[in-house]
């Protein structure tokens, strides 16, 4: 009989290991259900983000077109400003240099352009930044009388 209480041991050893076994299986089967619920919540929130991002994604779209309409808008109207800037400075300027300008307009804002110009211009007339004294003489011109001074008379 020693036999069958060794192998009645190890039946009862195999009985523990399989209800270890099944209490095992059953924690696994657990983790994996909490994992599928997991994984079905991070595909909705998924579904979720793929929509806002198609969302935003249209709106940039829209944006991204309205900004280039608007970079275009401003574009012609600086250069329309530019061109009435040295048409006004061509009555002043040689053709060359205003043709020179015209050529290189996208290169200028128009207060660049606007100041390069006005530079040239007051180079070209030579102008100087030195005061000028102007002394009006025409209350002085009526009278004759040379006996006393001009400044005697306005004193009096």
């Amino acid at each position: 009989m020693g036999e069958l209480e060794a192998l009645q041991a190890k039946c009862a050893e195999y009985e523990v290991q399989i209800a270890d076994l099944t209490s095992a299986n059953t924690d696994y089967a657990t983790q994996i259900e909490d994992l599928n619920s997991q994984i079905e919540t991070l595909k909705a929130d998924f579904s979720v983000k793929e929509v806002e991002l198609s969302e935003v994604q249209e709106k940039f779209s829209a944006l991204e077109a309205e900004h280039i309409t608007l970079v275009e808008f401003k574009t012609e109207v600086e250069t329309t400003q530019k061109e009435e800037l040295i048409e006004k400075f061509s009555t002043v300027l040689e053709e060359e240099i205003i043709s020179s300008f015209k050529e290189k307009i996208a290169d200028y804002s128009v207060g660049d352009l606007e100041k390069e110009l006005a530079v040239l211009v007051v180079k070209k007339t030579n102008y100087s930044f030195a005061p000028q004294v102007v002394v009006p003489t025409s209350q002085f011109e009526g009278s004759k009388d040379t006996s006393e001074p001009e400044w005697f008379k306005l004193v009096k």
